[in-house]
């Protein structure tokens, strides 16, 4: 079908016939989407996608007031959340250590009814 170029479409063009399938592989890893916006207040903001998937903190803590301190480089998000065990609610799940407290994260399309936060501030005060 020939290459892919990131941001536009890929035109499928065939006749189609009944049992046909179209199978298509995403690149599934973790990383960090910066917010594009120019105000140095907004510099080190972004939310942390899972391939082509928004991953929001569920029901976080009042005091994480919306700055995500990671155990790690913030934008190698691998390094420092991991997968978790899945729920009946979140079978896809992930879990890191935030100011000692343990926060949960999951695709944003799966949250109905728990308070959830997006987009985070990863400047981190020194210690």
């Amino acid at each position: 079908m020939g290459g892919m170029t990131p941001g536009t479409f890929f035109p499928v063009s065939r006749n189609w016939s009944e049992g046909d399938t179209l199978v298509v592989y995403l690149h599934m890893s973790l990383r960090v989407e910066w917010l594009n916006d120019n105000r140095p207040a907004f510099a080190t903001m972004g939310a942390i996608m899972y391939g082509p998937l928004l991953l929001a903190a569920i029901s976080p803590p009042p005091t994480l007031n919306t700055t995500l301190c990671p155990a790690g480089p913030p934008d190698h998000p691998s390094m420092w959340l991991s997968r978790a065990a899945p729920t009946a609610t979140y079978p896809l799940l992930f879990s890191a250590s935030i100011r000692g407290q343990e926060l949960l994260f999951a695709p944003l399309y799966r949250i109905m009814g728990d308070s959830y936060t997006v987009y985070f501030n990863f400047s981190c005060p020194a210690l």
